[in-house]
């Protein structure tokens, strides 16, 4: 072994612990297939809260791209002009540590990515904190400013990692995805969505948290909603909370021209005091599985199935507060669910 990557391991050791294990105890991530680390400041980063990192992050990105490799981003706040984001590129890990910050220079546009994956796949982005602008924002338009963007990414893991306040998601799914994971992983205080999924084929988000996002509508913790001709497909939310959103904690909204959301199964969630309610299905999506959830508290109904929505499983759900279950048409399998029995319940055509 020679002295070179000698070095570059025994930084990632003392640095991070042992090497391919994330900080969240999921431990999503592989290891990385190479031994090149390059850390940001190296190319110049100062993590001072003031100097903008934007380049010197993206040098060291560039440097390890195709790699395997890791960037390092060591504890420290580092500014980022959001409107460039950093582009994280195929085959490698963007690893920063608990202490971590990128935060957004403020702007006045209505689009933005702190971090962006676009085209590119076999990635790991791991631990840190991503805070947006949503309160020195300089503009008074637009709902598109995101934490991290993922558009026609493939084989995606992200673990660990904050991302708040910023003027529209916290994370966005979108251009046919593939392979996805969240895990272990914070959405709080973002303006629209703490999470957008508009496009994939495949994804798991598992013991992630999503609260608090209110100032534009539809204001969820998680979102489906695939816009014209975009397809969700084999999504997993497993052992997650949506806690205190100014929407639905959790929405399946099918309503944009030849979309489609299918095979979308929700087991083990905590949902709770969100505004709007807890589970919503719309516009005749069908085909999915809401089951053994815990619904506290939320306002309207705890699971909302409306008019034309057909088909779907819900199953050994608990729903405690101000309403139940609506089954709007009767046209689900909806059974075994633990209703408080003081709820104000409106459920049609289903034993409890």
């Amino acid at each position: 072994m020679n002295v070179n990557m000698l070095i570059s391991i025994s930084f990632i050791v003392l640095f991070f612990g042992v090497i391919g294990n994330a900080s969240g105890s999921d431990n999503c991530t592989a290891a990385p297939t190479s031994s090149l680390v390059v850390n940001v400041k190296d190319k110049g980063a100062k993590s001072n809260g003031i100097t903008d990192d934007t380049a010197a992050i993206q040098a060291a990105v560039n440097q390890v791209a195709g790699t395997g490799g890791t960037v390092l981003v060591p504890d420290g706040t580092y500014m980022i002009d959001a409107i460039t984001g950093i582009q994280i590129k195929s085959d490698m890990t963007f690893r920063m540590s608990r202490g971590t910050i990128l935060k957004a220079l403020p702007n006045k546009k209505d689009h933005y990515n702190i971090i962006n994956i676009t085209g590119a796949s076999n990635i790991n982005v791991i631990d840190g904190t991503l805070i947006g602008e949503r309160d020195e924002h300089l503009g008074t338009t637009g709902e598109w400013g995101m934490g991290i963007m993922l558009r026609s990414a493939a084989n995606v893991v992200i673990e660990g990692v904050t991302v708040k306040n910023n003027w529209g998601d916290g994370f966005y799914i979108s251009g046919a995805s593939k392979n996805v994971k969240f895990c272990s992983v914070i959405a709080d205080s973002n303006r629209r969505q703490g999470m957008s999924i508009i496009s994939v084929d495949g994804m798991v988000v598992k013991n992630s948290i999503f609260k608090n996002t209110g100032g534009a509508p539809p204001q969820a913790g998680i979102d489906f909603e695939p816009n014209k001709e975009d397809t969700i497909s084999n999504v997993q939310i497993v052992n997650s909370q949506s806690i205190g959103n100014k929407g639905f904690g959790i929405e399946l909204v099918q309503w944009a021209k030849h979309s489609l959301i299918k095979h979308v199964t929700l087991d083990g969630n905590t949902i709770s005091n969100n505004l709007a309610g807890g589970i919503k299905l719309h516009n005749n999506t069908s085909g999915h599985k809401l089951i053994n959830n815990r619904l506290k508290d939320n306002q309207s109904y705890g699971i909302l199935l409306q008019k034309g929505v057909k088909g779907n499983t819900v199953i050994g759900n608990t729903v405690t507060g101000k309403n139940g279950i609506k089954d709007a048409d009767g046209g689900n399998t909806v059974f075994d669910n633990n209703l408080d029995r003081n709820l104000n319940t409106s459920e049609k055509n289903f034993k409890q």
